[in-house]
Protein backbone atom coordinates (compact mmCIF):
# COMPACT_ATOMS: atom_id res chain seq x y z
CA UNK A 1 0.00 0.00 0.00
CA UNK A 2 1.31 3.30 -0.63
CA UNK A 3 -1.71 5.25 0.26
CA UNK A 4 -5.68 4.93 0.57
CA UNK A 5 -8.45 7.55 0.94
CA UNK A 6 -12.34 6.98 2.71
CA UNK A 7 -15.43 9.13 3.90
CA UNK A 8 -15.02 8.91 7.89
CA UNK A 9 -18.91 9.21 8.05
CA UNK A 10 -20.34 8.28 4.60
CA UNK A 11 -24.17 7.85 4.91
CA UNK A 12 -24.27 11.33 6.50
CA UNK A 13 -24.41 13.96 4.10
CA UNK A 14 -23.41 16.85 6.50
CA UNK A 15 -19.75 15.83 7.52
CA UNK A 16 -17.25 15.91 4.65
CA UNK A 17 -14.59 14.89 6.47
CA UNK A 18 -12.12 12.43 4.16
CA UNK A 19 -8.91 10.67 5.51
CA UNK A 20 -6.19 10.04 4.10
CA UNK A 21 -3.45 6.76 5.37
CA UNK A 22 0.13 6.58 4.08
CA UNK A 23 2.95 4.07 4.60
CA UNK A 24 5.40 6.59 2.30
CA UNK A 25 7.46 9.08 4.20
CA UNK A 26 7.31 11.29 0.99
CA UNK A 27 3.52 11.50 1.01
CA UNK A 28 3.62 12.04 4.96
CA UNK A 29 5.37 15.05 4.34
CA UNK A 30 3.39 16.58 1.81
CA UNK A 31 0.26 16.24 3.99
CA UNK A 32 2.00 17.48 6.89
CA UNK A 33 3.45 20.45 4.74
CA UNK A 34 -0.48 21.42 4.06
CA UNK A 35 -2.46 23.68 6.56
CA UNK A 36 -6.18 22.21 5.73
CA UNK A 37 -4.83 18.76 6.97
CA UNK A 38 -4.62 17.42 10.90
CA UNK A 39 -2.85 14.29 11.79
CA UNK A 40 -4.53 11.82 13.77
CA UNK A 41 -2.84 8.38 13.56
CA UNK A 42 0.72 7.19 14.29
CA UNK A 43 2.16 4.05 14.20
CA UNK A 44 4.82 3.75 16.58
CA UNK A 45 6.30 0.30 14.94
CA UNK A 46 6.26 0.88 11.39
CA UNK A 47 5.45 3.93 9.10
CA UNK A 48 2.08 4.67 8.89
CA UNK A 49 0.25 7.80 9.05
CA UNK A 50 -3.47 9.13 9.17
CA UNK A 51 -4.54 12.53 8.23
CA UNK A 52 -8.40 14.25 8.22
CA UNK A 53 -9.61 17.11 6.44
CA UNK A 54 -12.93 18.31 5.14
CA UNK A 55 -13.37 18.69 1.39
CA UNK A 56 -16.64 19.71 0.00
CA UNK A 57 -17.28 17.13 -2.74
CA UNK A 58 -16.08 13.87 -3.69
CA UNK A 59 -14.39 15.29 -6.80
CA UNK A 60 -12.66 17.72 -4.42
CA UNK A 61 -11.24 14.73 -2.05
CA UNK A 62 -9.94 12.64 -5.31
CA UNK A 63 -8.27 15.80 -6.79
CA UNK A 64 -6.44 16.79 -3.29
CA UNK A 65 -5.42 12.86 -3.17
CA UNK A 66 -4.05 12.64 -6.71
CA UNK A 67 -1.87 16.09 -6.47
CA UNK A 68 -0.43 14.34 -2.85
CA UNK A 69 0.31 10.54 -4.61
CA UNK A 70 0.95 11.99 -8.34
CA UNK A 71 -0.26 8.63 -9.12
CA UNK A 72 -3.54 6.83 -10.76
CA UNK A 73 -6.47 6.70 -8.17
CA UNK A 74 -7.99 3.32 -8.38
CA UNK A 75 -11.54 2.31 -6.92
CA UNK A 76 -12.30 -0.36 -4.83
CA UNK A 77 -16.11 -1.01 -4.95
CA UNK A 78 -15.96 -3.71 -2.11
CA UNK A 79 -14.26 -1.51 0.82
CA UNK A 80 -15.51 1.67 -0.81
CA UNK A 81 -11.87 3.28 -0.51
CA UNK A 82 -9.53 4.81 -3.13
CA UNK A 83 -6.09 3.93 -3.27
CA UNK A 84 -2.85 4.49 -5.27
CA UNK A 85 -0.49 2.23 -4.89
CA UNK A 86 3.55 2.44 -5.74
CA UNK A 87 5.64 0.22 -8.35
CA UNK A 88 8.27 -2.00 -6.65
CA UNK A 89 11.51 -1.59 -8.01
Amino acid sequence: MTAIMWRETPFSCYEKKYRYQTNTSKINKKMRNRKDFKLITVSLDKNLWVYTTTRHTLKDAIKTFHSITKKPIRFDKENNIYYSHEKKK
